[in-house]
């Protein structure tokens, strides 16, 4: 769990267990948190998936294939 967001899970349970927004304003700042905090943590987006190139052999017969059900269904 990274610094951002166990100060953020902190800053929910004060917001949780205040009895209004003054107490809460001011526990945070007993505990050098921010309201800003408590907001939603932003998350890096995962990078997507690499692609794996097919080898040679493999574009090959794919190439292949398509022609030869490419003719069946045109008749050439």
């Amino acid at each position: 769990m990274t610094e951002a967001q166990k100060r953020h899970l902190a800053a929910r349970a004060v917001a949780a267990n205040a009895a209004d927004a003054a107490e809460l304003a001011e526990l945070l700042g007993m505990l050098g948190l921010t309201a800003q905090e408590g907001l939603a943590v932003s998350e890096p987006e995962p990078a997507p998936p690499r692609r794996r190139r097919r080898s040679v052999a493999q574009r090959e017969a794919a190439r292949t294939l398509s022609s030869t059900l490419l003719s069946a269904a045109t008749g050439h």
